[in-house]
Protein backbone atom coordinates (compact mmCIF):
# COMPACT_ATOMS: atom_id res chain seq x y z
CA UNK A 1 0.00 0.00 0.00
CA UNK A 2 1.32 3.46 -0.67
CA UNK A 3 0.09 7.02 -0.62
CA UNK A 4 0.35 8.76 -3.98
CA UNK A 5 3.93 10.00 -3.58
CA UNK A 6 4.19 8.10 -0.26
CA UNK A 7 5.08 4.41 -0.47
CA UNK A 8 3.18 1.82 1.52
CA UNK A 9 3.26 -1.33 -0.55
CA UNK A 10 1.13 -3.63 1.46
CA UNK A 11 2.30 -5.62 1.64
CA UNK A 12 -2.54 -17.90 -2.57
CA UNK A 13 -15.36 -39.40 -12.60
CA UNK A 14 -16.97 -41.32 -14.90
CA UNK A 15 -20.49 -41.46 -15.96
CA UNK A 16 -21.78 -43.20 -18.94
CA UNK A 17 -24.79 -43.62 -20.95
CA UNK A 18 -22.28 -45.53 -22.85
CA UNK A 19 -19.19 -44.23 -21.13
CA UNK A 20 -17.17 -42.22 -23.60
CA UNK A 21 -13.51 -41.55 -22.91
CA UNK A 22 -10.93 -39.36 -24.57
CA UNK A 23 -7.27 -38.42 -24.10
CA UNK A 24 -6.44 -36.21 -21.14
CA UNK A 25 -6.45 -32.55 -22.06
CA UNK A 26 -7.96 -29.30 -20.92
CA UNK A 27 -10.97 -29.30 -23.24
CA UNK A 28 -12.21 -32.86 -23.74
CA UNK A 29 -13.52 -34.92 -20.81
CA UNK A 30 -11.67 -38.03 -19.71
CA UNK A 31 -15.05 -39.66 -19.23
CA UNK A 32 -18.62 -38.50 -19.76
CA UNK A 33 -22.03 -39.91 -18.94
CA UNK A 34 -25.32 -38.88 -20.49
CA UNK A 35 -28.53 -40.68 -19.63
CA UNK A 36 -30.50 -41.15 -22.83
CA UNK A 37 -31.40 -44.79 -22.20
CA UNK A 38 -30.09 -46.10 -18.90
CA UNK A 39 -27.89 -45.26 -15.89
CA UNK A 40 -24.79 -45.71 -18.05
CA UNK A 41 -22.75 -47.76 -15.63
CA UNK A 42 -23.83 -46.10 -12.40
CA UNK A 43 -25.14 -48.57 -9.82
CA UNK A 44 -27.09 -47.72 -6.68
CA UNK A 45 -25.37 -49.27 -3.65
CA UNK A 46 -27.21 -47.98 -0.58
CA UNK A 47 -30.11 -45.74 0.44
CA UNK A 48 -30.99 -44.69 -3.10
CA UNK A 49 -32.67 -45.78 -6.32
CA UNK A 50 -31.87 -44.77 -9.91
CA UNK A 51 -34.43 -44.17 -12.65
CA UNK A 52 -33.83 -42.81 -16.15
CA UNK A 53 -36.49 -40.93 -18.13
CA UNK A 54 -36.37 -38.16 -20.71
CA UNK A 55 -32.56 -38.23 -20.69
CA UNK A 56 -32.36 -37.55 -16.95
CA UNK A 57 -31.01 -39.78 -14.18
CA UNK A 58 -33.32 -39.33 -11.21
CA UNK A 59 -31.65 -40.30 -7.95
CA UNK A 60 -34.15 -40.86 -5.16
CA UNK A 61 -32.33 -40.86 -1.80
CA UNK A 62 -34.18 -42.96 0.77
CA UNK A 63 -31.81 -42.78 3.74
CA UNK A 64 -28.98 -40.80 5.29
CA UNK A 65 -26.11 -42.50 3.44
CA UNK A 66 -27.12 -42.67 -0.22
CA UNK A 67 -24.37 -43.57 -2.65
CA UNK A 68 -23.81 -44.91 -6.15
CA UNK A 69 -20.70 -46.14 -7.97
CA UNK A 70 -19.31 -46.39 -11.49
CA UNK A 71 -16.13 -47.95 -12.93
CA UNK A 72 -13.47 -45.67 -14.43
CA UNK A 73 -10.05 -45.96 -16.04
CA UNK A 74 -8.28 -42.62 -15.73
CA UNK A 75 -4.66 -41.70 -15.07
CA UNK A 76 -3.53 -40.15 -11.79
CA UNK A 77 -3.52 -36.38 -11.33
CA UNK A 78 -5.90 -33.50 -10.89
CA UNK A 79 -9.53 -34.05 -11.86
CA UNK A 80 -12.64 -31.94 -12.10
CA UNK A 81 -15.93 -33.78 -11.67
CA UNK A 82 -18.85 -31.83 -13.14
CA UNK A 83 -22.44 -32.64 -12.22
CA UNK A 84 -25.14 -31.06 -14.37
CA UNK A 85 -27.81 -31.22 -11.72
CA UNK A 86 -31.21 -29.99 -10.65
CA UNK A 87 -32.46 -30.03 -7.06
CA UNK A 88 -34.13 -27.74 -4.60
CA UNK A 89 -32.35 -26.02 -1.71
CA UNK A 90 -28.96 -27.10 -0.41
CA UNK A 91 -27.28 -30.48 -0.69
CA UNK A 92 -24.22 -31.76 1.16
CA UNK A 93 -22.47 -34.58 -0.65
CA UNK A 94 -19.18 -36.34 -1.15
CA UNK A 95 -17.08 -37.88 -3.93
CA UNK A 96 -14.87 -40.91 -3.23
CA UNK A 97 -12.34 -42.51 -5.57
CA UNK A 98 -10.69 -45.93 -5.62
CA UNK A 99 -7.27 -46.32 -7.24
CA UNK A 100 -5.07 -49.17 -8.42
CA UNK A 101 -2.85 -48.90 -5.37
CA UNK A 102 -5.51 -48.15 -2.73
CA UNK A 103 -8.48 -50.46 -2.93
CA UNK A 104 -11.86 -49.53 -1.54
CA UNK A 105 -13.21 -46.16 -0.51
CA UNK A 106 -11.95 -44.09 2.41
CA UNK A 107 -12.26 -40.58 3.79
CA UNK A 108 -8.61 -40.01 2.87
CA UNK A 109 -9.57 -40.34 -0.80
CA UNK A 110 -12.65 -38.16 -0.85
CA UNK A 111 -13.83 -34.60 -1.21
CA UNK A 112 -16.99 -33.12 0.29
CA UNK A 113 -19.15 -30.57 -1.47
CA UNK A 114 -22.05 -28.27 -0.74
CA UNK A 115 -24.24 -26.96 -3.54
CA UNK A 116 -27.38 -24.81 -3.77
CA UNK A 117 -30.07 -24.71 -6.46
CA UNK A 118 -33.57 -23.34 -6.96
CA UNK A 119 -34.90 -26.63 -8.32
CA UNK A 120 -35.95 -25.15 -11.66
CA UNK A 121 -32.77 -24.74 -13.70
CA UNK A 122 -29.97 -27.09 -14.73
CA UNK A 123 -26.66 -25.96 -13.22
CA UNK A 124 -23.10 -27.26 -13.55
CA UNK A 125 -21.51 -27.98 -10.17
CA UNK A 126 -17.78 -28.79 -9.88
CA UNK A 127 -15.73 -30.89 -7.48
CA UNK A 128 -11.92 -30.88 -7.76
CA UNK A 129 -9.78 -33.71 -6.42
CA UNK A 130 -6.30 -35.17 -6.85
CA UNK A 131 -5.43 -38.87 -7.08
CA UNK A 132 -1.90 -40.21 -6.57
CA UNK A 133 -2.64 -43.35 -8.58
CA UNK A 134 -4.82 -44.28 -11.56
CA UNK A 135 -8.56 -44.24 -10.87
CA UNK A 136 -10.55 -47.48 -11.13
CA UNK A 137 -13.89 -46.56 -9.55
CA UNK A 138 -15.87 -43.54 -8.41
CA UNK A 139 -18.46 -43.27 -5.69
CA UNK A 140 -20.92 -40.40 -5.58
CA UNK A 141 -22.88 -39.54 -2.45
CA UNK A 142 -25.29 -37.02 -4.02
CA UNK A 143 -26.68 -35.82 -0.69
CA UNK A 144 -26.56 -36.67 3.02
CA UNK A 145 -30.26 -37.27 3.67
CA UNK A 146 -33.53 -38.21 2.02
CA UNK A 147 -34.55 -36.33 -1.09
CA UNK A 148 -34.14 -36.25 -4.86
CA UNK A 149 -31.36 -35.11 -7.17
CA UNK A 150 -31.70 -35.08 -10.95
CA UNK A 151 -28.63 -35.48 -13.15
CA UNK A 152 -28.57 -34.59 -16.85
CA UNK A 153 -24.86 -35.36 -17.29
CA UNK A 154 -21.68 -36.15 -15.41
CA UNK A 155 -18.17 -35.61 -16.74
CA UNK A 156 -14.58 -35.97 -15.57
CA UNK A 157 -11.86 -33.69 -16.89
CA UNK A 158 -8.15 -33.22 -16.36
CA UNK A 159 -8.25 -29.84 -14.66
CA UNK A 160 -6.63 -28.24 -11.63
CA UNK A 161 -8.65 -26.14 -9.19
CA UNK A 162 -8.58 -22.37 -9.66
CA UNK A 163 -5.59 -20.61 -8.16
CA UNK A 164 -6.30 -19.54 -4.57
CA UNK A 165 -6.92 -15.84 -4.09
CA UNK A 166 -6.27 -13.81 -0.99
CA UNK A 167 -8.67 -11.01 -0.07
CA UNK A 168 -8.98 -8.72 -3.12
CA UNK A 169 -7.53 -5.24 -2.76
CA UNK A 170 -10.85 -3.66 -3.67
CA UNK A 171 -12.31 -4.96 -0.40
CA UNK A 172 -9.62 -3.35 1.76
CA UNK A 173 -10.49 0.04 3.21
CA UNK A 174 -7.48 2.35 3.55
CA UNK A 175 -6.99 6.06 4.33
CA UNK A 176 -7.22 8.51 1.46
CA UNK A 177 -3.96 8.73 -0.47
CA UNK A 178 -2.81 5.19 0.30
CA UNK A 179 -2.72 2.33 -2.19
CA UNK A 180 -2.72 -1.40 -1.36
CA UNK A 181 -1.15 -3.97 -3.67
CA UNK A 182 -1.69 -7.73 -3.45
CA UNK A 183 1.70 -9.23 -4.22
CA UNK A 184 1.00 -12.95 -3.78
CA UNK A 185 -1.85 -15.33 -2.99
CA UNK A 186 -0.28 -18.28 -1.19
CA UNK A 187 -1.31 -21.78 -2.40
CA UNK A 188 -2.34 -23.38 0.88
CA UNK A 189 -1.66 -27.02 0.06
CA UNK A 190 1.83 -26.30 -1.25
CA UNK A 191 3.06 -23.35 0.86
CA UNK A 192 0.74 -23.24 3.85
CA UNK A 193 -0.44 -20.16 5.69
CA UNK A 194 2.09 -17.43 6.50
CA UNK A 195 2.29 -15.92 9.98
CA UNK A 196 5.52 -13.94 10.32
CA UNK A 197 7.67 -11.48 8.36
CA UNK A 198 11.25 -10.22 8.46
CA UNK A 199 13.61 -8.45 6.06
CA UNK A 200 17.22 -9.14 5.12
CA UNK A 201 19.88 -6.56 4.13
CA UNK A 202 18.88 -6.86 0.45
CA UNK A 203 15.27 -5.91 1.16
CA UNK A 204 14.02 -9.45 0.67
CA UNK A 205 11.32 -10.79 2.96
CA UNK A 206 11.59 -13.90 5.11
CA UNK A 207 8.36 -15.61 6.09
CA UNK A 208 7.15 -18.88 7.57
CA UNK A 209 4.19 -21.18 7.20
CA UNK A 210 2.59 -21.62 10.64
CA UNK A 211 2.95 -25.40 10.31
CA UNK A 212 5.69 -25.66 7.69
CA UNK A 213 8.86 -24.28 6.20
CA UNK A 214 10.50 -20.88 5.75
CA UNK A 215 10.47 -18.93 2.48
CA UNK A 216 12.39 -15.98 1.06
CA UNK A 217 10.49 -13.47 -1.06
CA UNK A 218 11.91 -10.86 -3.43
CA UNK A 219 9.10 -8.34 -3.96
CA UNK A 220 8.65 -6.41 -7.21
CA UNK A 221 9.18 -2.63 -7.33
CA UNK A 222 6.44 -0.53 -5.76
CA UNK A 223 3.50 -0.13 -8.09
CA UNK A 224 4.53 -3.11 -10.24
CA UNK A 225 2.76 -5.97 -8.49
CA UNK A 226 1.88 -7.42 -11.90
CA UNK A 227 5.54 -8.45 -12.25
CA UNK A 228 5.08 -10.94 -9.42
CA UNK A 229 7.42 -12.01 -6.67
CA UNK A 230 10.42 -14.33 -6.62
CA UNK A 231 9.79 -17.09 -4.07
CA UNK A 232 12.50 -19.40 -2.73
CA UNK A 233 12.14 -22.10 -0.08
CA UNK A 234 14.86 -21.75 2.54
CA UNK A 235 16.83 -25.03 2.54
CA UNK A 236 17.62 -25.04 6.26
CA UNK A 237 15.79 -27.72 8.22
CA UNK A 238 13.61 -25.40 10.26
CA UNK A 239 10.07 -24.07 10.19
CA UNK A 240 6.86 -23.45 12.16
CA UNK A 241 8.23 -20.02 13.10
CA UNK A 242 6.25 -17.36 14.95
CA UNK A 243 9.17 -14.93 14.95
CA UNK A 244 12.11 -14.22 12.63
CA UNK A 245 14.74 -11.49 12.56
CA UNK A 246 17.90 -10.99 10.52
CA UNK A 247 20.77 -9.87 12.76
CA UNK A 248 24.48 -10.55 13.24
CA UNK A 249 24.74 -12.16 9.76
CA UNK A 250 22.16 -14.76 10.81
CA UNK A 251 18.49 -15.51 10.92
CA UNK A 252 17.18 -15.86 14.45
CA UNK A 253 14.07 -18.01 14.39
CA UNK A 254 11.62 -18.58 17.25
CA UNK A 255 9.81 -21.81 16.48
CA UNK A 256 6.63 -23.29 17.83
CA UNK A 257 5.56 -26.93 17.92
CA UNK A 258 7.34 -30.03 19.25
CA UNK A 259 10.85 -28.53 18.93
CA UNK A 260 9.96 -25.07 20.23
CA UNK A 261 12.90 -22.81 20.90
CA UNK A 262 15.19 -20.09 19.62
CA UNK A 263 17.47 -21.05 16.73
CA UNK A 264 20.28 -19.34 14.85
CA UNK A 265 20.36 -20.10 11.12
CA UNK A 266 23.43 -19.24 9.04
CA UNK A 267 24.90 -19.51 5.54
CA UNK A 268 27.89 -21.84 5.95
CA UNK A 269 29.51 -21.40 2.53
CA UNK A 270 28.56 -17.91 1.35
CA UNK A 271 26.22 -19.05 -1.43
CA UNK A 272 23.35 -16.84 -0.21
CA UNK A 273 21.47 -19.85 1.15
CA UNK A 274 20.70 -20.44 4.82
CA UNK A 275 21.74 -24.03 5.45
CA UNK A 276 23.02 -24.44 9.02
CA UNK A 277 20.79 -24.55 12.09
CA UNK A 278 21.88 -24.22 15.71
CA UNK A 279 19.48 -24.35 18.62
CA UNK A 280 20.33 -21.65 21.15
CA UNK A 281 17.81 -22.56 23.83
CA UNK A 282 14.67 -24.61 24.40
CA UNK A 283 11.63 -22.46 25.04
CA UNK A 284 9.17 -24.85 26.70
CA UNK A 285 5.82 -23.96 25.20
CA UNK A 286 3.68 -24.61 22.17
CA UNK A 287 0.54 -23.66 20.34
CA UNK A 288 -0.75 -20.16 19.87
CA UNK A 289 0.17 -19.13 23.43
CA UNK A 290 3.72 -20.41 23.04
CA UNK A 291 6.99 -18.72 22.03
CA UNK A 292 6.48 -15.86 19.59
CA UNK A 293 8.58 -12.92 18.40
CA UNK A 294 12.29 -12.19 18.26
CA UNK A 295 13.48 -8.67 17.36
CA UNK A 296 16.70 -6.67 17.30
CA UNK A 297 17.34 -4.09 20.01
CA UNK A 298 17.72 -0.44 18.88
CA UNK A 299 21.42 -0.41 19.79
CA UNK A 300 22.04 -3.40 17.53
CA UNK A 301 23.81 -5.29 20.31
CA UNK A 302 21.14 -7.62 21.65
CA UNK A 303 17.83 -9.31 20.88
CA UNK A 304 14.44 -9.32 22.57
CA UNK A 305 12.05 -12.27 22.61
CA UNK A 306 8.51 -12.78 23.90
CA UNK A 307 6.21 -15.69 24.70
CA UNK A 308 2.60 -16.24 25.75
CA UNK A 309 1.20 -17.53 29.02
CA UNK A 310 1.42 -21.23 28.07
CA UNK A 311 5.21 -20.91 27.86
CA UNK A 312 7.20 -21.79 30.93
CA UNK A 313 10.20 -19.62 31.64
CA UNK A 314 13.40 -21.03 30.17
CA UNK A 315 16.59 -20.61 32.15
CA UNK A 316 17.15 -16.91 32.87
CA UNK A 317 20.69 -15.96 33.81
CA UNK A 318 19.52 -12.48 34.84
CA UNK A 319 16.28 -10.73 35.74
CA UNK A 320 15.29 -7.12 36.31
CA UNK A 321 11.87 -8.44 37.34
CA UNK A 322 11.70 -9.34 41.05
CA UNK A 323 11.49 -13.14 41.13
CA UNK A 324 9.08 -13.22 44.07
CA UNK A 325 5.94 -13.23 41.93
CA UNK A 326 2.85 -14.93 43.36
CA UNK A 327 -0.81 -15.13 42.43
CA UNK A 328 -1.67 -12.35 44.95
CA UNK A 329 -5.42 -13.03 44.88
CA UNK A 330 -7.51 -11.99 47.89
CA UNK A 331 -10.73 -13.75 46.87
CA UNK A 332 -11.22 -17.37 45.88
CA UNK A 333 -10.42 -17.77 42.20
CA UNK A 334 -12.88 -19.19 39.69
CA UNK A 335 -11.01 -21.02 36.94
CA UNK A 336 -12.23 -20.68 33.38
CA UNK A 337 -15.32 -22.87 32.94
CA UNK A 338 -14.11 -23.98 29.53
CA UNK A 339 -10.83 -25.24 30.96
CA UNK A 340 -8.58 -22.66 29.32
CA UNK A 341 -5.32 -21.99 31.20
CA UNK A 342 -6.52 -23.92 34.26
CA UNK A 343 -3.51 -24.42 36.49
CA UNK A 344 -1.40 -21.84 34.66
CA UNK A 345 0.24 -19.63 37.25
CA UNK A 346 2.28 -16.43 37.37
CA UNK A 347 4.27 -14.95 35.78
CA UNK A 348 2.22 -15.56 32.60
CA UNK A 349 3.53 -14.25 29.29
CA UNK A 350 7.02 -12.78 29.42
CA UNK A 351 9.63 -10.71 27.55
CA UNK A 352 13.40 -11.22 27.76
CA UNK A 353 16.63 -9.75 26.40
CA UNK A 354 19.40 -12.03 25.12
CA UNK A 355 22.92 -11.66 23.79
CA UNK A 356 23.72 -12.58 20.15
CA UNK A 357 25.13 -15.97 21.15
CA UNK A 358 21.95 -16.83 23.04
CA UNK A 359 23.90 -17.72 26.17
CA UNK A 360 22.66 -14.97 28.49
CA UNK A 361 18.93 -14.42 28.94
CA UNK A 362 17.60 -11.56 31.06
CA UNK A 363 13.95 -11.36 32.10
CA UNK A 364 12.58 -7.87 31.39
CA UNK A 365 8.80 -7.93 31.89
CA UNK A 366 5.99 -10.35 32.85
CA UNK A 367 2.25 -10.59 33.42
CA UNK A 368 0.90 -10.84 29.87
CA UNK A 369 -1.78 -13.14 28.54
CA UNK A 370 -0.52 -13.65 25.00
CA UNK A 371 1.59 -10.84 23.55
CA UNK A 372 2.39 -12.09 20.04
CA UNK A 373 4.87 -9.40 19.02
CA UNK A 374 7.00 -6.55 20.39
CA UNK A 375 8.33 -3.35 18.80
CA UNK A 376 10.58 -0.39 19.64
CA UNK A 377 9.70 3.19 18.79
CA UNK A 378 12.20 5.73 17.46
CA UNK A 379 13.13 6.70 21.03
CA UNK A 380 14.05 3.12 21.97
CA UNK A 381 10.93 2.48 24.08
CA UNK A 382 9.46 -1.02 23.88
CA UNK A 383 5.76 -1.80 23.36
CA UNK A 384 3.54 -4.83 22.93
CA UNK A 385 -0.09 -5.65 22.09
CA UNK A 386 -1.55 -8.06 24.65
CA UNK A 387 -4.54 -10.34 24.15
CA UNK A 388 -7.88 -10.42 25.91
CA UNK A 389 -9.69 -13.53 27.13
CA UNK A 390 -12.67 -13.29 24.79
CA UNK A 391 -14.81 -15.65 26.87
CA UNK A 392 -14.64 -13.13 29.74
CA UNK A 393 -16.39 -10.33 27.83
CA UNK A 394 -19.06 -8.83 30.05
CA UNK A 395 -17.49 -10.00 33.29
CA UNK A 396 -15.87 -7.67 35.88
CA UNK A 397 -12.47 -9.28 35.31
CA UNK A 398 -12.47 -8.90 31.50
CA UNK A 399 -9.38 -7.11 30.16
CA UNK A 400 -9.58 -5.92 26.53
CA UNK A 401 -6.74 -6.23 24.07
CA UNK A 402 -4.38 -3.41 24.95
CA UNK A 403 -1.12 -1.68 24.17
CA UNK A 404 1.44 -1.96 26.96
CA UNK A 405 4.57 0.14 27.46
CA UNK A 406 7.18 -2.48 28.33
CA UNK A 407 9.47 -0.98 30.96
CA UNK A 408 12.29 -2.82 32.70
CA UNK A 409 11.02 -4.88 35.62
CA UNK A 410 7.35 -4.34 34.82
CA UNK A 411 4.45 -6.61 35.80
CA UNK A 412 1.09 -6.40 33.98
CA UNK A 413 -0.92 -8.67 36.23
CA UNK A 414 -2.27 -11.48 34.10
CA UNK A 415 -3.58 -14.28 36.28
CA UNK A 416 -5.74 -17.18 35.14
CA UNK A 417 -9.51 -17.23 35.50
CA UNK A 418 -10.98 -14.47 37.65
CA UNK A 419 -7.60 -13.69 39.17
CA UNK A 420 -6.51 -10.93 36.78
CA UNK A 421 -5.22 -7.85 38.55
CA UNK A 422 -7.16 -4.60 38.05
CA UNK A 423 -5.18 -1.85 36.35
CA UNK A 424 -5.31 0.25 39.54
CA UNK A 425 -3.18 -2.22 41.50
CA UNK A 426 -0.07 -0.25 42.52
CA UNK A 427 2.22 -3.15 41.61
CA UNK A 428 0.72 -3.57 38.11
CA UNK A 429 1.23 -1.15 35.25
CA UNK A 430 -1.80 0.15 33.32
CA UNK A 431 -2.08 0.00 29.52
CA UNK A 432 -1.26 2.87 27.20
CA UNK A 433 -4.58 2.37 25.40
CA UNK A 434 -7.34 -0.25 25.44
CA UNK A 435 -8.27 -1.50 21.98
CA UNK A 436 -11.18 -3.85 22.75
CA UNK A 437 -12.09 -7.38 21.68
CA UNK A 438 -9.71 -8.87 19.15
CA UNK A 439 -6.81 -11.22 18.49
CA UNK A 440 -3.40 -9.50 18.55
CA UNK A 441 -0.76 -10.68 16.10
CA UNK A 442 2.12 -8.75 14.48
CA UNK A 443 3.00 -5.14 15.33
CA UNK A 444 5.48 -2.55 14.08
CA UNK A 445 6.22 1.15 14.32
CA UNK A 446 6.11 3.28 11.18
CA UNK A 447 9.74 4.30 11.64
CA UNK A 448 11.40 4.52 8.22
CA UNK A 449 8.14 4.42 6.28
CA UNK A 450 7.64 6.82 3.39
CA UNK A 451 4.39 7.93 4.98
CA UNK A 452 3.05 11.21 6.34
CA UNK A 453 4.79 12.16 9.59
CA UNK A 454 2.06 11.04 11.99
CA UNK A 455 2.12 7.52 10.56
CA UNK A 456 5.90 7.33 10.80
CA UNK A 457 5.46 7.71 14.56
CA UNK A 458 2.44 5.40 14.84
CA UNK A 459 2.38 1.90 16.26
CA UNK A 460 0.61 -0.45 13.84
CA UNK A 461 -1.33 -3.32 15.42
CA UNK A 462 -2.66 -6.41 13.63
CA UNK A 463 -6.01 -7.79 14.77
CA UNK A 464 -6.46 -11.26 13.30
CA UNK A 465 -10.07 -11.92 14.22
CA UNK A 466 -11.68 -8.62 13.17
CA UNK A 467 -9.47 -7.92 10.16
CA UNK A 468 -8.26 -4.51 11.31
CA UNK A 469 -4.83 -2.91 11.18
CA UNK A 470 -4.83 -0.15 13.79
CA UNK A 471 -2.54 2.87 13.87
CA UNK A 472 -2.00 3.96 17.47
CA UNK A 473 -0.89 7.56 17.90
CA UNK A 474 0.89 8.16 21.21
CA UNK A 475 1.97 11.22 23.14
CA UNK A 476 4.27 11.33 26.19
CA UNK A 477 2.40 11.29 29.49
CA UNK A 478 4.69 11.56 32.49
CA UNK A 479 7.09 8.62 32.41
CA UNK A 480 4.93 6.73 29.91
CA UNK A 481 2.47 7.44 27.09
CA UNK A 482 -1.21 7.83 26.35
CA UNK A 483 -2.68 7.05 22.97
CA UNK A 484 -5.60 6.85 20.59
CA UNK A 485 -6.30 4.12 18.05
CA UNK A 486 -7.26 4.70 14.41
CA UNK A 487 -8.57 2.05 12.03
CA UNK A 488 -5.91 2.22 9.35
CA UNK A 489 -6.86 -0.79 7.20
CA UNK A 490 -9.81 -3.16 7.39
CA UNK A 491 -11.58 -5.81 5.33
CA UNK A 492 -13.56 -9.00 5.72
CA UNK A 493 -11.79 -11.32 5.75
CA UNK A 494 -8.38 -9.83 6.53
CA UNK A 495 -6.89 -12.21 9.08
CA UNK A 496 -3.70 -10.21 9.67
CA UNK A 497 -0.67 -12.12 10.90
CA UNK A 498 2.31 -9.75 10.64
CA UNK A 499 3.34 -6.31 9.42
CA UNK A 500 6.65 -4.50 8.90
CA UNK A 501 8.28 -1.51 7.25
CA UNK A 502 10.90 -2.53 4.69
CA UNK A 503 13.88 -0.17 5.08
CA UNK A 504 14.93 -0.79 1.48
CA UNK A 505 11.88 0.92 -0.04
CA UNK A 506 10.04 2.54 2.89
CA UNK A 507 6.93 0.49 2.14
CA UNK A 508 4.71 -1.41 4.53
CA UNK A 509 4.30 -5.14 3.93
CA UNK A 510 1.76 -7.34 5.66
CA UNK A 511 0.54 -10.91 5.57
CA UNK A 512 -2.80 -12.53 6.17
CA UNK A 513 -3.38 -16.19 6.99
CA UNK A 514 -2.91 -18.36 10.06
CA UNK A 515 -4.79 -21.46 11.24
CA UNK A 516 -4.55 -22.86 7.71
CA UNK A 517 -6.69 -20.07 6.24
CA UNK A 518 -6.03 -18.48 2.85
CA UNK A 519 -2.81 -16.51 3.07
CA UNK A 520 -1.63 -13.50 1.12
CA UNK A 521 1.26 -11.04 0.97
CA UNK A 522 0.45 -7.34 0.45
Amino acid sequence: MRPHRHALTACLLFVAATVSTSPANETKPLAAWSFKQDSSGWTAIKDCSLKVSDGVLRVQCTGNDPHMVAPVMVKAGWHRLTLRARFRGRINGQVFWETRTRKGFSEAQSETFQFRSNGNNWTDHHVFFHSDSDLVQLRLDPRSRKGRVELAAISLERKQPPAPLATPVKRIKAPAGFQVELLYSVPIKQQGSWVTLATDPKGRLITSDQYGKLYRVTPPPIGQSDKGIKLEPIPADIGMAHGIVYAFDSLYVMTNGPKAGLYRVTDSDGDDQFDTVKKLRDVPGGGEHGPHAVILAPDGKSLYVCAGNHTNLPKMEKSVVPRNWQEDILHERMWDAGGHAVGKMAPGGWIARINPEGTVWELISVGYRNEFDIAFNADGELFTFDADMEWDIGSPWYRPTRVCHVTAGSEFGWRSGTGKWPTWYPDSLPPVVDIGPGCPTGITFGTGAKFPAKYQKALFLSDWSYGILYAVHMTPNGSTYSGTAERFLSAAPLQLTDVLINPSDGAMYFTIGGRRTQSGLY
